[in-house]
């Protein structure tokens, strides 16, 4: 039996993963498996429709806020789950993050099995989260690391040390739940439903509004089209982000003060993703740092193009020249010169179009998640 760690439950990126690759696991293996879940989220009905998963900061519903019947209840709640660990034989502890220090440091005493933590954080993010040192914990009790890009895996062996004949990569992949048809039509109800017309060239996004994402760079680049080149038939679609934090106020102030509140919208978290993937023209990828970018194989399903920054990661591995361009890092006008490009190339948009879709369908689940399989059965 293999025991999976994931930090939460919720629509991003490494727990959509973890969800999707132990569903494959479920429904072509024989393999045995349960989940701790550092928190709840709203894939938790779908972790738990395949195993046991038990929540390790679990908070109750309908009971006093006091902070001090929160913490006990946490501290039972913990105890609760460490006494079912030590009823189990596990084969494997299958670590999906690198912030589950704390949870792995807890578990670990009542555990005899080889640890392999998968890693889909770089500098930046690790820093973020090892404040209390539970990253330090997590690589110092992982016995093998699988790095989701060449940049992850280069990261982990400069930066922290890792041997390299500990680190193996295997990327990210695509689920099964976005199937573009083979004939894309643009939507004409979006299109009415954001007051644009069916000729205007869309430029989307996709990520959560933080800085490392770069919004306010996505902003920049309209800015630089709109200013530099008079450019007045495009429009900036960004999906994801919490529409109630501050820093979503921040953007939607400065896209005011831009003057281009007409020419961008930002969606938030939405379900419905595949209807805005189909009618992108390009796809921009501003994050400053990534480690890999699951939405840049999502977009490439779709046939969209690409434009990435250098030095940020992972994206530039994905974003070859022959699927997208890679653009100097943070260079907004330099994104926004090879938009103009592509608009005035409808030849070259038809050929990285096409290249990114074929390329994208070596990332899918059924290709991948083999792989990372073979991985771990070679550990147990």
């Amino acid at each position: 039996m293999i025991l999976f760690i994931g930090h939460e439950a919720s629509m991003t990126g490494a727990p959509r993963i973890l969800l999707e690759f132990c569903r494959w696991l479920k429904e072509n293996t024989s393999q045995q498996f349960e989940f701790i879940l550092g928190r709840s989220g709203p894939l938790l009905d779908d972790y738990m429709k395949l195993a046991p998963v038990y929540i390790w900061n679990e908070i109750p519903q309908n009971v006093s806020v006091l902070k001090r019947v929160i913490n006990r209840f946490r501290s039972d709640n913990k105890t609760k789950i460490i006494r079912q660990i030590k009823k189990r034989k596990y084969e494997l502890v299958f670590n999906n993050t690198v912030t589950n220090g704390e949870i792995l440091n807890n578990i670990l005493p009542y555990i005899n099995c080889p640890v392999v933590t998968r890693v889909s954080e770089l500098e930046s993010v690790i820093y973020l989260y090892n404040r209390k040192g539970w990253v330090d914990e997590c690589l110092k009790n992982s016995d093998r690391f699988i790095a989701i890009s060449s940049a992850v895996a280069k990261n982990l062996i400069l930066n922290h040390n890792i041997p390299e004949e500990k680190v193996f990569i295997s990327s990210d992949f695509i689920s099964n739940s976005l199937k573009p048809s083979k004939i894309i039509e643009k939507d004409q109800q979006i299109f009415q439903s954001l007051n644009i017309s069916k000729n205007t060239l869309i430029i989307g996004a996709c990520g959560t509004l933080i800085w490392r994402k770069g919004p306010d760079l996505f902003i920049r680049v309209l800015k630089t089209l709109v200013d530099k080149y008079k450019i007045d038939d495009v429009f900036f679609i960004w999906l994801g982000g919490d529409t109630n934090s501050y820093f979503y106020q921040e953007l939607i102030d400065e896209i005011y003060k831009f003057g281009l509140d007409r020419y961008i919208k930002i969606i938030g978290e939405t379900t419905y993703v595949e209807k805005y993937y189909k009618i992108f023209d390009v796809f921009l990828m501003t994050s400053r740092e990534e480690p890999f970018g699951t939405v840049n194989i999502e977009a490439g399903q779709f046939g969209i193009p690409i434009l990435c920054f250098e030095k940020s990661g992972g994206p530039p591995e994905f974003v070859t020249d022959d699927v997208g361009i890679v653009v100097p890092y943070a260079d907004t006008e330099a994104m926004a010169d090879k938009i103009i490009e592509l608009k005035s190339n409808v030849k070259l948009l038809e050929k990285l179009s096409e290249n990114i879709k074929k390329k994208s369908e070596n990332y899918t689940i059924e290709k991948k998640a083999p792989e990372l399989f073979k991985i771990i059965k070679a550990l147990i």
